[in-house]
Order: structure tokens, then C-alpha cells, then sequence
């Protein structure tokens, strides 16, 4: 994590684009390293909180407690057009937008998806 504060702040004054381009690569190694090295520490507190249920609950429970909130960090996310990791924000944005309008679909305006029967439903008729 000291690694990623000091290349983040090289990045910051940076001056020559070949230097520019070194760091994010170096940057996007490092933030693989953390989340594998996290992945690694998560489950082995998993485990050993586990373990411990049947002794000491407490220990469990807190562990449980404490876990129950997580903070995501999105990135770095790989780029399906070139297969390669990403972590500039606007290019992850524009990932995760293609993303998101890939899934989308329109609404129906003037119908109504009714669980019951598996038809649609008119909203706007007037039944007085």
C-alpha cells in the first residue's frame, strides 16, 4: 500500500508521457498484488474465525459484525476491445457504461408486468 501512495504521487508529477505510462502499468501490478494479497488475508480470518465458533463465539460474532459493511473499490477492470487492465477512472467509467447499456432495456410505458399471471396489464383505463 506504501508502494501504491508513492507511485500515485510520482504519477501526480510526472512529466514525461513514457514516465506517465511505466507508472500506471506499475500501478495496475501493484493494485492486483493488494487485492490477491486481501483475497488471501479475508479468507484466512474466514477460516480461523470458523474455528474458533464452537470455543468462542464472541471472537465469531464480532468478526461477523465487523464484515458486515463493506467498502468496494472498483478497478482495475479489463477492457474486452484490447484485453488489457484498465485503471484511469473515465475508462472505467466508459467500461462500465457499455456495460450497464448492454443490459438495459426500455420500459413499456402504458403496460404493467403482473406477477400472478405472467401478462401484461393496462394502467390507464378508466373504470368509472
Amino acid at each position: 500500500m506504501r508502494r501504491r501512495s508513492k507511485l500515485e504521487k510520482r504519477f501526480i508529477s510526472a512529466r514525461n508521457c513514457f514516465q506517465i505510462k511505466k507508472i500506471k502499468t506499475q500501478l495496475v501490478d501493484i493494485e492486483k498484488q493488494l487485492q490477491t494479497s486481501y483475497r488471501k488475508s479475508t479468507t484466512t480470518a474466514e477460516k480461523k474465525a470458523c474455528e474458533a465458533i464452537k470455543l468462542n463465539p464472541k471472537y465469531f460474532f464480532s468478526y461477523a459484525k465487523r464484515h458486515s459493511k463493506t467498502k468496494a473499490r472498483i478497478g482495475p477492470l479489463i477492457d474486452k476491445t484490447t484485453n488489457n487492465y484498465v485503471s484511469d477512472s473515465k475508462k472505467m467509467a466508459d467500461i462500465l457504461q457499455l456495460q450497464y447499456q448492454s443490459v438495459f432495456s426500455t420500459p413499456l410505458e402504458n403496460a404493467k408486468y403482473n406477477d400472478k399471471d405472467s401478462d401484461f396489464v393496462l394502467t390507464d383505463i378508466d373504470w368509472s
